[in-house]
């Protein structure tokens, strides 16, 4: 009998054995969709190199990895939050919900798990698919091409600073943080509607999003006479202590912050579900 306590690892670990029997399939497709996608945006950028050097627009292919890195960058903060909408996916039918909701676990167990799945290993197999959708992108147009040169796109230039949208570090955190916080918004919208969590969280952050520009734009305009450029400009003050690397910071601090504080909110929402929708 399980005992009611908060956490237990062995139990954990059998609650993740359990999930990733019965789901391994779906993983697994997710993992080869997130893989297909940027190997079609890696080689559709390839071939377009090729493309300018056969024509003689460029005499050797570019080997500054900033346009993979950087496309890279916006398929994975896409792709997560449509994978964190997935968080509570076995919520959806009655059938799955009972049988999620009996499984002789903790209720932060099971969560923290989907959590692990949305994010860590989410952003691991990122890397992984990245990786492998960079070698069949060199494989391909070795092939195909083999008059030029196609090399791999450099994690070295990444890591030493050398891309120059990520040369400096806090910019790359303050990217991570914000992506974790958009996930958890997707989070909180799969324990608040386990159905059409996309379509309903992108509708719902619309409405906040106008009602914000309403009432922000009323203040500013009730407080500067030049309305917002008197409120750009008032922001200028602030550049005597804060340059761009203290602002990213900050920023990446408020992310990670307000990321975990809806996560943690999620987890409570999820909780109320073990009475809620048990019938």
């Amino acid at each position: 009998m399980i005992k009611n306590d908060f956490f237990n690892w062995n139990r954990f670990c059998l609650t993740c054995k359990k999930d990733f029997m019965e789901n391994w399939k779906t993983m697994f497709l997710r993992f080869v969709m997130l893989y297909a996608v940027l190997s079609i945006v890696f080689c559709s950028i390839c071939f377009w190199d090729c493309d300018s050097v056969l024509r003689g627009n460029a005499h050797a292919l570019p080997t500054n990895p900033l346009r993979y890195f950087a496309t890279a960058a916006g398929i994975y903060c896409s792709l997560g939050l449509v994978f964190s909408s997935f968080l509570l996916e076995n919520m959806r039918s009655k059938t799955k919900r009972i049988a999620f909701l009996m499984t002789p676990s903790t209720m932060f167990e099971k969560f923290f798990f989907r959590f692990l799945l949305v994010c860590p290993i989410y952003f691991l197999a990122f890397i992984l698919a990245f990786q492998l959708a960079d070698f069949t992108r060199v494989l391909l147009f070795s092939v195909f091409y083999p008059t030029i040169s196609v090399s791999l796109a450099s994690w070295s230039q990444l890591l030493h600073g050398q891309v120059d949208m990520f040369a400096d570090w806090s910019m790359t955190l303050c990217f991570l943080s914000f992506c974790f916080f958009a996930q958890s918004v997707f989070g909180l919208g799969s324990a608040l509607w386990f159905k059409r969590v996309v379509v309903k969280v992108f509708a719902s952050l619309v409405v906040l999003y106008t009602l914000f520009f309403v009432v922000d734009g009323t203040l500013i305009h009730l407080l500067f006479k030049g309305g917002m450029s008197d409120f750009y400009d008032s922001l200028d003050f602030f550049d005597w202590f804060a340059n761009q690397h203290t602002v990213n910071q900050v920023n990446a601090v408020f992310f990670f912050v307000v990321g975990t504080s809806i996560w943690v909110l999620s987890y409570f929402r999820f909780k109320e579900s073990e009475i809620i929708n048990r019938l």
